[in-house]
């Protein structure tokens, strides 16, 4: 495979720039330690598509025309990320669904204040994710009591169209649907602990900003294998984060060859990820933190070695060092192979079954077929 990186400009930070980026992109030679590091693309022909194939709705023609596959998956993976940014009516529907739990806290609470959170709160929301919202009462009622109070006056005015209360988990939760949006809410009660990660996961995308456009891929990723709740046993959302931050933090361009930062891909990242938790990482014996630049550990020394399953995966917690963010995820092993194929499929870059590299792991589904391409 070649292993040259392409020069590449800054990725953007909003979605406006993005859409502004400059497409234009000059070889240079990478140091020979990247080199060792990380098998990447192959720069051979593609083999020819079945002519039956279609275009992924996320690519724009541009992109298509690019002969470098590496630079090709770069540019790939921005108009994934700006093709499920959502559309203006789609922020019209949150808001309108915000504005609408906002009153009814307010009649029932005077002093209330809703919060959002999550990856709406963080901007790294993806269709169909749910809304997390806070609604903080300043009273000190019984969590319980709060959610039976929200729910009833919700049912009475004929919100939702669902609703489930959760009063048994560690943090209880009512979780609706819309009835006029169709958009999902969990909704939650003096707790603020979630709003202080949206804090967090925004000043690591400031200091890395590769790092939203892997989370959107992998995100996506393993949604369309079930492999996406904490709850199955899968990767939740703020894992998948510290993992994407950890993998970024570990590259090249950001140990022994800082002063090449500029000439790695986003494409460098994504194939560093998958073969990383893939195939190399030490699930056995090695624990993860991103704090500071970022580091391992032996879980040993955090005693958070389990003999009965030593391969999980270990990761703490940056807001609380204390708290192993991957002891739930019991089928990271399925998540390992995921992460294995698809390093061998975009290795592999056979084109006999996709027509373009991202679409080799993310397939088109209905939603992504649903969607407008508002992007262009």
């Amino acid at each position: 495979m070649n292993n040259t990186p392409k020069k590449h400009s800054r990725f953007s930070s909003s979605k406006t720039e993005s859409r502004k980026r400059s497409r234009s992109r000059s070889s240079s030679n990478s140091p020979s330690k990247s080199q060792d590091f990380i098998p990447l693309l192959s720069s051979s022909p593609p083999k020819p598509v079945k002519e039956e194939l279609r275009t992924p709705p996320w690519i724009r023609s541009h992109t298509l025309k690019l002969e470098d596959p590496l630079l090709q998956l770069h540019e790939e993976i921005i108009d994934f990320y700006d093709y499920m940014q959502p559309s203006e009516s789609e922020i019209a529907a949150q808001q309108s669904v915000l504005t609408r739990l906002t009153d009814v806290a307010k009649e029932l609470w005077e002093r209330a204040e809703v919060q959002v959170f999550g990856s709406l709160g963080s901007g790294l929301w993806m269709p169909n994710s749910d809304i997390d919202m806070v609604i903080m009462t300043n009273s000190d009622d019984e969590p319980s009591e709060l959610i039976n109070t929200f729910s009833h006056k919700l049912l009475q005015l004929k919100i939702p169209s669902q609703l489930e209360r959760i009063l048994t988990a560690k943090v209880p939760i009512v979780k609706i649907k819309d009835k006029a949006t169709g958009i999902l809410v969990d909704i939650s009660f003096n707790i603020d602990n979630g709003v202080e990660g949206i804090n967090v996961v925004k000043n690591y995308i400031n200091r890395y900003p590769e790092v939203k456009y892997i989370v959107f891929v992998m995100k996506y990723f393993l949604k369309q294998r079930g492999l996406n709740e904490t709850y199955s046993g899968g990767i939740g959302s703020f894992l998948l984060f510290c993992m994407v931050v950890s993998s970024v933090q570990m590259h090249p361009a950001h140990r022994e060859d800082r002063k090449y930062y500029s000439r790695y891909t986003l494409a460098h990242y994504l194939v560093h990820f998958l073969q990383l938790y893939g195939d190399t990482f030490n699930y056995d014996d090695v624990g993860i933190s991103i704090k500071g630049e970022g580091y391992y550990f032996n879980k040993r020394s955090r005693q958070w070695y389990m003999s009965d399953k030593p391969g999980y995966l270990c990761v703490e917690c940056p807001q609380n060092v204390d708290t192993d963010l991957g002891r739930n995820s019991f089928s990271i092993d399925l998540a390992k192979k995921a992460f294995s194929h698809a390093y061998k499929l975009l290795c592999a870059q056979n084109y006999t079954y996709a027509k373009s590299p991202l679409n080799l792991i993310i397939r088109v589904d209905d939603l992504i077929k649903g969607r407008p391409a508002h992007h262009i």
